[in-house]
C-alpha cells in the first residue's frame, strides 16, 4: 500500500503519523486490497474550535472511498474519519463477496492476453467469457511469471465495465 500523509497549516507529530500508519495497515488486513491512501490533516487558519479537519482517501482495485470529518482538534477529525472509512471499507468489502461467484470451486479459465507494460490482462472463462485482471489479483506468482495459455482459478466480481476477477490464482506447474 501506498500511503501519502500531509498537513495543511500544520505539521504532522511522527507519533500521528505512526499512529494513521499503523491504522490503515490494520484495515489492509487480511484483505491486503488498499492500494493507496492519502491522509490530510487541515489545520485552519483562524484555529476556530470545530473546524480542523481530516481528509481520508482510500483507493482499491475499482473503488475509491473517502471521508471527511471535522472535529474541535485534528485528533478528534482523524478519529471520527476513521471510524466513517472503517464503516464503508467494511460495507464494500460485504458487498464485493457477495458478487463474487457461490461457495464451491472457482471458475476457471486461461489467460488469453497480457499488457505487462500497464499490470493489466484477460482471463478466458471455461464458459468463453473474458475477464478482466489487474496484477494486484494475482496471488501466489508474480504478475511477471504469467504467460499466456496459463491456467488459473479466478473470483469474479461486477467491475466498472463488465467482469473482472477480484483474485487471480495461477496454475504452478
Amino acid at each position: 500500500m501506498e500511503l501519502h500523509i500531509e498537513g495543511q497549516h500544520t505539521a504532522v507529530a511522527a507519533d500521528v503519523q505512526s499512529w494513521i500508519t499503523e491504522r490503515l495497515e490494520a484495515l489492509n488486513r487480511p484483505e491486503e486490497d488498499i492500494l493507496h491512501a492519502r491522509v490530510t490533516l487541515v489545520k485552519h487558519e483562524r484555529h476556530r474550535k470545530g473546524s480542523d479537519e481530516a481528509r481520508l482517501l482510500v483507493s482499491l482495485a475499482g473503488k475509491t472511498l473517502s471521508a471527511t470529518q471535522v472535529g474541535d482538534t485534528l485528533e478528534d477529525a482523524l478519529y471520527q474519519a476513521f471510524d466513517v472509512l472503517t464503516r464503508e471499507l467494511r460495507e464494500f468489502r460485504t458487498a464485493r463477496r457477495g458478487i463474487v461467484k457461490g461457495a464451491g470451486l472457482r471458475p476457471r479459465g486461461r489467460i488469453v492476453r497480457l499488457f505487462p507494460e500497464r499490470d493489466y490482462g484477460f482471463i478466458e472463462t471455461e464458459s468463453h467469457r473474458e475477464v478482466y485482471f489487474h496484477a494486484h489479483a494475482v496471488h501466489g506468482l508474480p504478475f511477471a511469471q504469467l504467460v499466456v495459455g496459463m491456467g488459473v482459478d479466478l473470483e469474479i466480481e461486477a467491475g466498472h465495465d463488465g467482469p473482472q476477477a477480484a483474485r487471480v490464482l495461477p496454475h504452478v506447474v
